[in-house]
């Protein structure tokens, strides 16, 4: 029984450490997705907002 039991606390621990790494994971795409959002902005929006040369 003590061996199924300390089994059950090695899980919990490192389910607790996978969700923990899952996270940081997740926050550092989403700061990522943030910075590259931010980007692509500064390069596209002046170049939208430009208004179109004439055709020749």
């Amino acid at each position: 029984m003590d061996c199924s039991h300390k089994d059950g606390d090695d899980r919990g621990a490192h389910n607790a450490e996978l969700l923990l790494t899952l996270t940081m994971l997740v926050k550092l795409t989403s700061v990522r997705l943030e910075i590259s959002d931010s980007a692509s902005d500064r390069i596209v929006g002046p170049a939208l907002r430009r208004p179109a040369r004439p055709a020749p």
